[in-house]
C-alpha cells in the first residue's frame, strides 16, 4: 500500500491519530487531530507532541505512556489520560499506542478517542442494539407467525381431498398437495414436470386444455376427463382450472383442482341401472323375464363382462343355469348345473358370496393342468358368485366374471349385492303372483262350470215352461187365447235362447248377436208364414247377457208383429234385421215391405201387450229411443248407448 493510500486511510478515521519520533517531534497528524487541536498537519511538524496533545501542566512529560511503549517495544491499549483542545478545554481521552521501530524514523503511532464521545457512542450503540434486538425479536415473531401461517396453509392444502397443483404459464407443476402426490405417486416427483405429461401421458399440450381456456376466459373452467389408476380400472376426474393474473392482467399461472368422482360416477350409474332394472322387473310376469333383465343390468356394472343367473331346482336341490350373457361355451357346458354337495352350492345356500381369482375358480372344477391353461386363454381374471335372497331364504344365485380386474372392487361387490336383492324380491313377487293366478284360475274354472250349469238349468226350466204352454194350447179353442199363449211362448223361447247360447259358448258373459238372431228368426218363421224372405246383418256385434235378453224380447215382438200383420193373404215379402254400432252408439233396424203399420193406431199410446212391452224395454232397460218410420212398409228404429 502506498504512503498516499496510508494517509487517505488515516484521514478517514474519526479517531485522532498522530505519529511522533523518539524525540517527541510530531511527524503526522490526521484530519480528526487537526480539528481537535486547530493545527494543520504541516504546522504540527514543527511542534512537540506534548505541545498539542499534552495534558494540563504537561504532567505527561514525567510519565509519558508513549515513551514507555517505545521502551517496552509493546503497544499500550486503552490508556486513559487528559487533553487540552484548541479551546483550552480539558478532554478525557482513551489512548492506544503502538511503537514503530522497523521503519525510519522510529517512534510511535498514537490513536486517541474522546471518552465522552465514546460514552455517547456506546449509549447510542446500546440504544441501537436494544432497538435492533427489539426489531430482531419482532422480526423473529413475524417470521414465526409467517411460518405458522405457512404451516397452517400447507396443512389445509394437504388436507384437501381434491388433488391440487399450481402451474406456471408453461404448464410446469410448481406445487402439489398430498392428495395429488398420492394420486400420481407413480409419477413422483411431480414438481418441474409438465402437467399434460403427468396427468394425460402426452408430450404436447392437450387440445382442449382447461388451463388455456381459463387464461382466455378469465374465469374458472371445468371438464370431465378419464384418468389412469394404478392397479385399478380407469377412473373419472372433474378438472377445474382457476387462472391467476398480475396487476397488468397478464397470466402468471393457474391453480388446478382434480376431483376423483369415480365413486360418484359409479353410484350415479348404479342408480340408473337399478332404476331401469326396477322398471323392467315391475313389468316382468315370468321368472325368465326377470333373468333377462338382471343379466342386462349386471353387465353394465364396472368390471363385470359376463354373467349368469341360477335357480334352485326343488326336486334335485342344486342350482341350474337359467340364463347367461357373454359366458364362454365351455363355461355353460361345465357349469350348467351345480350339484347340492358342491362347495359352491353349500356356500350359496348359507347365504355366503364367493369371490376369487379366475385361477382359483378353475382349480375348484377339478380340471387337468392342460384344461386350466386352455380355459385361462378366455381372458377372464376374476370370478364371483352371489346368493339371491328374499325373506331370509336363498332362492337362487348369480355368477359374474371380469376380463379387466384380477379381483372385484368393493363397490362392484356392493352393486352385485343390490341387484341380487332386486332380483330376489321380483322373483318372489312373480312366484306369489303365479300362485295367486293359479288359485284365481282354478276358482274361475269352478265358477265357470257352476255358471254354465246354471245357464243350462235355466234353459231347461224355460223349455219346460214353453212345453207346458204348448201343451196347454191343445186344450184351448179360442183363437185370441191361442194367439196370446203363442206370443208368451215366443217370449219365453227368446229368453231361453240366450241361456242356451251362453251354455254352449266359450264365454259366459257375451252373446254373439248374429247367431242369436238367426236362431230366434228360425223359430218365429216356423210358427208363422214361410213366404217371407228374412235377412239378418248383425256383423260381429256381441252384447252382454242382460242387454241381449232385452234386445231379443224387442226383436221377438217386432218380428212377430211383421210376420203376423204385414203380409196378409199369403202375401210374399221381405223382412230385414240390421244391427250396427258406431263408437258407443248402437242401432237395431227391423223393416218390412208389407202393408205398413195401420195409421188409425197410435203406437205410442197403444195398450196392446206387445207394443207396451217394446216401449218399456227400450226406454226402461236400454234407456234408448224408439221410432216408427213409414216407408214402403214399416221400419222400426231402436237406438241406445252403452258406456265403453
Amino acid at each position: 500500500m502506498t504512503p498516499e493510500i496510508h494517509e487517505i486511510v488515516l484521514n478517514s478515521m474519526s479517531e485522532q491519530v498522530y505519529v511522533r519520533d523518539l524525540e517527541k517531534n510530531l511527524i503526522f497528524i490526521n484530519t480528526s487531530a487537526e480539528k481537535l487541536t486547530g493545527c494543520s498537519s504541516t504546522e504540527a511538524t514543527d511542534k512537540k507532541c506534548y505541545e498539542l496533545f499534552g495534558d494540563e501542566g504537561n504532567t505527561c512529560l514525567n510519565n509519558c505512556p508513549v515513551d514507555r511503549a517505545i521502551r517496552q517495544k509493546a503497544p499500550i491499549l486503552h490508556h486513559e489520560g487528559t487533553l487540552r483542545n484548541k479551546y483550552g478545554k480539558i478532554r478525557k481521552m482513551r489512548v492506544s499506542i503502538t511503537p514503530i521501530s522497523n521503519t525510519y524514523p522510529s517512534g510511535a503511532v498514537v490513536v486517541m478517542q474522546d471518552i465522552n464521545d465514546l460514552e455517547k457512542m456506546e449509549k447510542t450503540h446500546v440504544k441501537t442494539l436494544i432497538k435492533l434486538e427489539k426489531e430482531m425479536a419482532l422480526r423473529k415473531e413475524m417470521e414465526d407467525e409467517l411460518k405458522r401461517k405457512e404451516q397452517f396453509l400447507e396443512n389445509v392444502f394437504d388436507s384437501i381431498q381434491d388433488g391440487i397443483n399450481v402451474l406456471d404459464t408453461e404448464m410446469n407443476i410448481l406445487s402439489a398437495n398430498r392428495t395429488m402426490q398420492q394420486l400420481y405417486s407413480h409419477e413422483m416427483p411431480l414438481i418441474g414436470k409438465k402437467c399434460f405429461q403427468v396427468f394425460q401421458n402426452r408430450e404436447i399440450l392437450c387440445p382442449s386444455c382447461p388451463v388455456m381456456k381459463s387464461f382466455k376466459s378469465g374465469v374458472l373452467e371445468m371438464q370431465r376427463v378419464p384418468f389412469k389408476r394404478p392397479d385399478l380400472p380407469d377412473g373419472v376426474m372433474e378438472l377445474y382450472a382457476f387462472p391467476m393474473f398480475d396487476n397488468y392482467g397478464k397470466p402468471t399461472g393457474a391453480v388446478k383442482y382434480l376431483r376423483d368422482i369415480t365413486m360418484k360416477d359409479q353410484t350415479e350409474r348404479l342408480i340408473r341401472v337399478q332404476r331401469d332394472l326396477g322398471l323392467r322387473l315391475a313389468k316382468s310376469s315370468t321368472f325368465q323375464q326377470v333373468v333377462d333383465a338382471a343379466l342386462e343390468a349386471l353387465i353394465q356394472i364396472d368390471e363385470v363382462n359376463c354373467a349368469g343367473i341360477y335357480e334352485i331346482l326343488p326336486d334335485k336341490g342344486g342350482l341350474r343355469l337359467a340364463g347367461y350373457k357373454n359366458l364362454p361355451n365351455w363355461f355353460v357346458d361345465e357349469c350348467l348345473y351345480y350339484a347340492p354337495d358342491t362347495q359352491q352350492v353349500q356356500l350359496i345356500m348359507k347365504g355366503r358370496p364367493i369371490f376369487s381369482t379366475y385361477g382359483q375358480f378353475l382349480s375348484n372344477l377339478h380340471l387337468s393342468d392342460e384344461e386350466i391353461v386352455k380355459k385361462k386363454a378366455s381372458g377372464m381374471k376374476a370370478f364371483a358368485m352371489m346368493p339371491i335372497i328374499n325373506r331370509d331364504k336363498v332362492i337362487g344365485g348369480m355368477n359374474v366374471a371380469s376380463h379387466t380386474s384380477p379381483m372385484f372392487q368393493e363397490f362392484t361387490k356392493y352393486s352385485m349385492e343390490s341387484i341380487a336383492m332386486q332380483v330376489g324380491e321380483a322373483s318372489e313377487r312373480i312366484k306369489d303372483q303365479t300362485l295367486r293366478q293359479e288359485l284365481v284360475k282354478k276358482s274361475l274354472q269352478e265358477k265357470e262350470i257352476l255358471l254354465r250349469e246354471i245357464h243350462h238349468r235355466v234353459k231347461n226350466n224355460m223349455q219346460v215352461i214353453s212345453s207346458l204352454i204348448h201343451l196347454q194350447l191343445r186344450n184351448i179353442d179360442d183363437v185370441k187365447t191361442v194367439a196370446a199363449f203363442q206370443e208368451t211362448e215366443n217370449r219365453v223361447h227368446a229368453m231361453s235362447l240366450v241361456h242356451e247360447i251362453l251354455y254352449q259358448s266359450e264365454t259366459l258373459s257375451k252373446i254373439d248377436f248374429q247367431a242369436y238372431l238367426e236362431k230366434l228368426v228360425r223359430h218365429l218363421s216356423e210358427m208363422y208364414i214361410e213366404n217371407v224372405e228374412i235377412t239378418i246383418n248383425a256383423g260381429e256385434i256381441v252384447l252382454p247377457m242382460e242387454e241381449a235378453v232385452t234386445c231379443g224380447l224387442i226383436a221377438t215382438e217386432l218380428i212377430s208383429n211383421s210376420l203376423k200383420h204385414a203380409f196378409p193373404n199369403d202375401m210374399k215379402g221381405k223382412l230385414a234385421i240390421e244391427v250396427n254400432m258406431k263408437k258407443n252408439r248402437y242401432s237395431m233396424r227391423i223393416s218390412d215391405n208389407g202393408v205398413g203399420f195401420p195409421r188409425k193406431i197410435d203406437w205410442k199410446q197403444s195398450n196392446t201387450l206387445g207394443l207396451r212391452l217394446v216401449r218399456e224395454l227400450v226406454r226402461g232397460q236400454l234407456e234408448g229411443d224408439l221410432q216408427l218410420i213409414e216407408t214402403e212398409g214399416s221400419l222400426w228404429l231402436i237406438e241406445w248407448e252403452r258406456e265403453a
